[in-house]
């Protein structure tokens, strides 16, 4: 913008800022700012490198390999991350440059934590053998697609790092998408995460009479 002569400007600005200049403003600000705003500069390159939500990339301070270091994992909708992903993006950062003065930052696949679940159903009553096969097969597919199997029922609730993972919600959710469905239980507690993404190992379902 032009500041032109007013009595209510204090500090005349610049009228036109070079190429050069505003990328030495840019990253002067890594070292200047908080390590929240670095956070959400750091969030905001990466997802546009790589075409990932900005929410599904998390940051691990406090120095993890030394001194001013840190880590950004990154999680994708459905399925592992990628090594050539992480690779692309720690070469955008590291190798091109695109860091602040002094950063040390590595990207990776987030950690994964391991979870068998059992589940039992109890169909309402009368259903044929192929209505009780599909109900089965729908239960189990949305329990997956939950834990990031698969991108089907896409509004279901999916496991997230640095949460809670509530089988009771996951539970509603079943008999709202299945109305054949009359009862079901989980064996096992809800899944409490760090910063990890938790993975469904082995999934048991029994359909009872």
């Amino acid at each position: 913008a032009r500041n032109d002569d007013k009595e209510w400007i204090t500090t005349q600005g610049s009228d036109a800022e070079s190429n050069d200049a505003l990328g030495l403003r840019i990253q002067n600000q890594f070292s200047a700012v908080g390590r929240y705003h670095i956070d959400a500069i750091y969030r905001s390159m990466l997802a546009s490198v790589a075409g990932i939500r900005a929410d599904h990339i998390f940051f691990e301070h406090d120095a993890p390999r030394g001194p001013g270091t840190a880590n950004a994992y990154i999680l994708l909708e459905v399925g592992p991350t990628p090594a050539s992903l992480t690779a692309q993006l720690n070469d955008y950062v590291g190798r091109q440059g695109n860091h602040g003065h002094g950063d040390d930052l590595f990207v990776m696949s987030i950690p994964e934590t391991q979870h068998d679940l059992t589940l039992e159903l109890w169909p309402q009553a009368n259903l044929s053998e192929a209505q009780r096969t599909a109900l089965k097969a729908g239960a189990e597919n949305l329990v997956k697609a939950a834990f990031r199997q698969s991108a089907d029922f896409p509004s279901v609730t999916r496991t997230w790092p640095q949460s809670r993972f509530s089988l009771s919600q996951l539970g509603r959710e079943l008999h709202s998408q299945f109305p054949q469905l009359k009862s079901l239980r989980f064996a096992e507690e809800d899944i409490v995460s760090a910063l990890a993404i938790p993975r469904l190992n082995q999934l048991e379902v029994t359909l009872h009479d």
